[in-house]
């Protein structure tokens, strides 16, 4: 992976320029066109992005937050197998490169693209004045053929990341997964927690999440989690919240894995998110939130049961 574009080494390249967060089934039809290209015509199939969203410079904008994680994000486009993939920062050059610049210099001679792929709605150079438009006509003029993909939608849904973020944070997993091509993933190290959940006879790991991550809602997930060192997945239960019953005030995310009973602090687990249970609840007493918990365990078993 290339983290600089002054590390760049310029190949015979064929490109697809994007944001890529989440990498959705949108996504992959990019990358796969650049790789139909490159096996034709012996190039290079390359992915260039940014390990920041450009959003993130414009004034008054919301924190955004991202779908996948940086490791998860490489691992998914090895997966796809690219060639190389360049994942720089976006910064303050980037942000006032103009268009024309941004292709002459990054595109033409960084990359040595001859095929460029990007979605319908790309834009690029500063403000995002650059369209696929202008990215056609300065590909004429540089030498490098330009793919546009037309925007995906299921069930009548347009496929986006914005589209995804949203349905994560209303727990909607079977629509992410559809718009995502996979399930939704949370990666994090095990830490030190209040110890709450073992004092209720619910043993649970304490999750520090990578990165700044999309997170669902606060609530109840049945979820799995495959712990990193072991290489195993076990069915799980996890909780997102406050621990209202507690008067807590910091989000955490804790998981109940079944048939597991190891400390493994500091180790990183991966955690599947498959169905909503509930949304989070303040509770009298610690014997009612007890007694909720056992019925959500036994509720969460039952569908991994028909999975």
């Amino acid at each position: 992976m290339y983290k600089g574009l002054e590390n760049i080494k310029k190949r015979s390249r064929a490109v697809a320029l994007g944001n890529f967060d989440g990498v959705h089934i949108a996504h992959v039809k990019l990358i796969d066109m650049i790789k139909k290209r490159a096996r034709a015509f012996n190039l290079e199939a390359c992915v260039f992005t940014f390990k920041n969203h450009p959003k993130e410079f414009i004034p008054g904008s919301e924190i955004l937050k991202y779908i996948n994680d940086t490791e998860k994000t490489m691992e998914i486009f090895e997966n796809l197998g690219i060639d190389s993939l360049v994942m720089v920062p976006f910064d303050e050059v980037l942000q006032r490169m103009s268009p024309e610049d941004f292709v002459k210099d990054v595109i033409v001679e960084r990359l040595g693209a001859k095929y460029v792929c990007v979605g319908y709605d790309y834009r690029f150079g500063f403000e995002g004045k650059g369209d696929v438009s202008l990215l056609d006509r300065l590909g004429k003029t540089y030498g490098f053929h330009v793919d546009v993909i037309d925007k995906v939608s299921v069930g009548g849904v347009t496929v986006s990341s914005s589209r995804i973020r949203k349905l994560i944070y209303e727990g909607d997993f079977e629509g992410v997964q559809k718009l995502l091509g996979r399930r939704y993933m949370i990666a994090g190290k095990v830490v030190h927690g209040k110890s709450i959940g073992r004092k209720l006879g619910f043993r649970t790991l304490n999750i520090m999440p990578r990165e700044n991550l999309c997170i669902p809602s606060d609530g109840v997930y049945v979820t799995r989690t495959r712990v990193a060192m072991k290489s195993k997945v076990y069915d799980s239960i996890t909780n997102i919240g406050t621990a209202p019953t507690f008067k807590g005030d910091a989000v955490s995310i804790e998981t109940n894995v079944f048939d597991f009973n190891e400390d493994i602090y500091g180790d990183i687990v991966h955690i599947d998110f498959l169905k909503k249970i509930r949304d989070e609840i303040k509770f009298d007493t610690p014997e009612e939130l007890s007694k909720q918990i056992a019925e959500d365990v036994r509720l969460a078993k039952d569908i991994h049961s028909e999975e």
